[in-house]
């Protein structure tokens, strides 16, 4: 599954990519977000995670490498895709994180998300 969003005003019919995507592999428990990962659009990546949850897979994994930039509201989102895959009994994974997400991670340190391997002291 996909799930998209243009910036407010845009056309839908301009050439380009879209300013956020998430792709939903719930067989391999995978999601994998492009663009902006900010307030506007973090509820998406939630929608994402709760699908993910039907996947049998114990370890769910977000594919970060193409995330350009990520606010507050971004990372209450990540924080919050952990909760949900605590408390069902999974594992969540940041998998191959943007250099910005790296950086904002290793910056704020959060409880409870696990560091990318690549960030691990």
């Amino acid at each position: 599954m996909t799930l998209t969003a243009s910036p407010a005003g845009d056309s839908p019919s301009l050439p380009g990519p879209p300013a956020f995507l998430v792709l939903v592999d719930v067989t391999s428990a995978r999601i994998t977000v492009r663009g902006e990962l900010d307030r506007p659009h973090a509820h998406q990546l939630i929608e994402a995670v709760g699908m993910v949850g039907r996947s049998a897979a114990p370890e769910w994994a977000i594919d970060a490498t193409g995330i350009t930039f990520c606010d507050a509201g971004g990372l209450r989102a990540l924080l919050q895709a952990n909760e949900m895959a605590v408390r069902t009994g999974h594992t969540l994974v940041i998998a191959r994180p943007s250099r910005i997400v790296s950086r904002l991670l290793a910056l704020v340190r959060p409880e409870g998300l696990p560091v990318p391997e690549d960030q691990q002291a």
